[in-house]
């Protein structure tokens, strides 16, 4: 029996693909973002997998190449759409964002393409700030496709961070007689311990922090749950007066004391702190959301994690290779991505549907929130009249384990 073929689009580092290739489907080709990618994020899965094409925009964005490749009978098609425009980290989010223009890039792909099952991942915002463009997608796609909207963290599923975000399933109703319901499928958390365990005691420094290395003579003081500016003022607040020297002495050499003034008085204050340098997480809990913005502190060590632990944390592969020459940094590449896990549990889950073993309900738009292992039914009507997705009522949850 042939596999099933995947052909994904949007991919920056190729972490979900890579999870597509793990749940077992033959990944064909990449529908990739830019005419410039592959000096950018699609340089990685470039390199690693140079037998998988990567076609770009100069080529795909034409409804004749689109219709084309709906004759290939494509099983499923994962995207990775840009979320800077929506994410929670950025001060200007709208549903205005110029980055927002990608969904519709991709729901123009999905009519063309016609992909038995397509999966958009994106931020946790989508169903909120995000709503308008999950309307948009629904009154454009629901004639040909069932729509499950999905609110899941990573961390459900062997990846040692929580990570919330959505997924935008669509299924097409002339091979989905009913409309399929994902399975929530949770795991036993994976630590950060229990990630890193045969590597704990590495020492190798290959992933500095360019922006904290000026005072990473000060990371000694990194406290477990804390980032470690927070953790240097919090040192200051409780330390000997050689330690303030110490402390001072090296904040002032590196012109970063106004921030440590800053967090001092917002912890003297108990004001909220927003604090983005490095964090160290404990041994037996898993990271927040890593995000292009917020660096990670080794558990243990005086130090932030290495290339070989980051790849651990976001479950890529040990023998990928982030090296060579690309104008977009190791690390963003990678935060910007799945975890391949996660990418992995959703492939999954577009399998078990293709083959008919997802339970199956009458509904044309489903809302699941695996957070609160509940689901919400709609219709196109019901949903566009909507502001954003809320579980409100108490539908069973049986149907989704």
């Amino acid at each position: 029996m042939s596999k099933r073929k995947a052909v994904n689009a949007f991919i920056f580092a190729g972490s979900f693909s890579i999870g597509v290739m793990k749940a077992g489907f033959d990944l064909e080709k990449v529908l990739e973002i830019s005419d410039d990618i592959l000096e950018k994020n699609a340089y990685y899965f470039q390199k690693n997998y140079p037998n998988i094409p990567v076609v770009l925009p100069k080529e795909w964005e034409d409804d004749k190449y689109l219709e084309a490749l709906s004759k290939e009978d494509i099983d499923l098609m994962c995207c990775n759409c840009p979320c800077s425009s929506l994410s929670q980290i950025n001060r200007n989010a709208s549903v205005e964002g110029k980055n927002n223009v990608h969904f519709y890039r991709l729901f123009n792909v999905f009519e063309k393409a016609r992909p038995k099952v397509f999966v958009i991942e994106n931020a946790p915002t989508l169903v909120k700030l995000g709503f308008p463009i999950l309307k948009d997608l629904a009154q454009k796609l629901s004639g040909s496709y069932y729509i499950t909207i999905v609110r899941d963290e990573a961390g459900n599923h062997n990846v040692p961070m929580k990570r919330t975000r959505t997924l935008a399933f669509g299924w097409r109703k002339d091979y989905f007689s009913k409309h399929p319901v994902v399975k929530m499928d949770k795991q036993k958390p994976v630590t950060i311990g229990a990630a890193l365990s045969d590597i704990l005691e590495d020492k190798t420094d290959d992933c500095k922090s360019k922006q904290y290395d000026c005072i990473s003579r000060l990371y000694k003081y990194a406290r477990d749950d804390y980032a470690v500016m927070t953790s240097i003022a919090l040192a200051y607040i409780e330390g000997s007066e050689s330690m303030k020297r110490e402390i001072r002495s090296e904040m002032s050499a590196t012109n970063c004391e106004h921030a440590l003034d800053r967090i001092i008085r917002k912890l003297k204050s108990n004001e909220a702190i927003f604090d983005k340098s490095p964090y160290r997480g404990k041994l037996d809990e898993r990271f927040q959301s890593f995000s292009s913005v917020q660096e990670y502190m080794h558990p243990t060590q005086p130090r932030t994690l290495n290339m070989r632990e980051l790849k651990r944390i976001m479950t890529y592969p040990d023998g990928f290779d982030f090296t060579g020459v690309c104008k977009v940094p190791m690390r963003q590449a990678m935060a910007q991505g799945v975890p391949v896990n996660f990418g992995k549990y959703v492939a999954e889950q577009a399998m078990l549907g293709l083959d008919g073993k997802l339970e199956c309900i009458e509904a044309e738009i489903v809302f699941q929130d695996h957070l609160k292992s509940k689901y919400e039914t709609f219709s196109l009507d019901e949903f566009c009249k909507l502001d954003g997705l809320e579980i409100v009522s108490s539908k069973s949850s049986e149907l989704l384990s």
